[in-house]
């Protein structure tokens, strides 16, 4: 019997843990590109896979595309506030202290691709191609 409980935890806890992973990494919004708020939601949707943050805002996005027409980018302006024990990641590259823990004024690039009624952002925010 204590086999089967430890058997039924340990699947339970695996489930728990793919399910994060999933939601983190692909997070899927579903955005049609012809609506107006379609870019501000797919910016959202990326930060709000940032699991080191407190809070954040999304300024201004648009879609943006660079001379390979296959990949296509949200570009971005936001302002966010970390969580004190996160990396330094969110403090290098551009923005200013906003005070209170924000940074604000950033710039990025967020890449993402269509998949049906889908958009799948990726992991990354660059501020560059």
């Amino acid at each position: 019997m204590k086999k089967k409980t430890v058997a039924s935890v340990t699947v339970l806890f695996l489930l728990a843990a793919v399910c994060a992973i999933v939601h983190y990494t692909i997070n899927p919004t579903i955005v049609r590109e012809v609506c107006d708020d379609a870019a501000p939601k797919i910016a959202e949707s990326w930060l709000q896979k940032q699991i080191s943050l407190r809070d954040y805002e999304v300024t201004e996005a648009h879609f943006f595309t660079f001379e390979d027409p296959q990949t296509k980018y949200v570009a971005m302006t936001y302002s966010v506030r970390p969580y004190p024990h996160s990396s330094a990641c969110w403090y290098a590259g551009n923005g200013e202290d906003g005070g209170d823990g924000w940074l604000v004024e950033k710039h990025g690039f967020i890449s993402y691709r269509r998949v049906g009624p889908f958009v799948v952002t990726g992991t990354a925010c660059n501020t560059g191609p």
